[in-house]
């Protein structure tokens, strides 16, 4: 798995999901799926006449705590190495460390489950582009019947220098169109976020084409080390929590 990608992002997996999609300023904004998977899960079970132990255990598999780690970015080889793909970046080097290595597909979404100590993690790349982001978070906060206190959201941050690290637990999305429409469609700004340091546009550019313009050598060189820092950060959080990895990792 490339850190440049978030699981299959260029892959049939990636293009059946997203084969119809445009960018999100360029996608009708429609009702996001209503999860409504225990029925589903049930009759898919009997229907394969699976016996009352493994219907059982699936059901205890569901309920087995959770924790959702979801990298925002665009999908497709164009964005690939851009700034507002920083949240795919992360996202694939930890589930390069932790997952499982079987990419599926949900919501409009590519996702992976793996472990982090002892804590298990379901790794999220949304393909609705960055826009509309929250269309795909909030159904798999309802299928897992997570706490929001268990998501975190990564993602870039152009008020924050190249490569820096910020780490809150709640708050407005800071101009961040995809975090904002987690807020929205989870109903709560109190949701962890890590942001990444993208630096901040020159004043020549449009924000909009400076998220989508990839760095520059220098830069690059500071964002793939903060890419490392930033997954070790996100298995901190994961294994003992947001204050404790607001504590080692947010930089002054």
């Amino acid at each position: 798995m490339s850190v440049d990608h978030v699981f299959s992002s260029e892959s049939d997996v990636w293009k059946e999901e997203t084969r119809n999609s445009h960018p999100a300023d360029e996608v009708f904004a429609g009702e996001f799926l209503d999860a409504q998977p225990r029925k589903e899960d049930i009759d898919r079970i009997l229907s394969t006449k699976r016996g009352t132990t493994e219907l059982l255990e699936d059901v205890k598999e569901r309920k087995t705590r959770m924790k959702l780690i979801v990298g925002l970015g665009n999908p497709g080889s164009k964005y690939v190495g851009t700034r507002h793909n920083i949240g795919y970046e992360v996202l694939a080097e930890v589930a390069k460390r932790h997952g499982d290595g079987r990419t599926k597909t949900k919501f409009q979404g590519e996702f992976m489950e793996g472990k982090i100590g002892n804590e298990r993690v379901v790794f999220i790349s949304p393909v609705t582009y960055m826009n509309l982001s929250g269309q795909c978070v909030r159904p798999f906060v309802d299928f897992y019947k997570v706490e929001i206190s268990d998501v975190l959201i990564i993602c870039d941050d152009v008020n924050l220098p190249v490569g820096k690290l910020r780490i809150r637990t709640q708050g407005s999305a800071g101009g961040q169109k995809g975090l904002a429409d987690c807020i929205r469609a989870l109903s709560t700004d109190r949701v962890t976020r890590l942001r990444i340091g993208v630096g901040d546009k020159p004043a020549s550019w449009d924000l909009a084409d400076y998220v989508l313009s990839k760095f520059d050598k220098k830069d690059r060189e500071l964002i793939d080390v903060a890419v490392q820092t930033a997954a070790d950060a996100v298995e901190l959080w994961a294994k003992e929590g947001a204050d404790r990895a607001m504590t080692k990792y947010n930089q002054k």
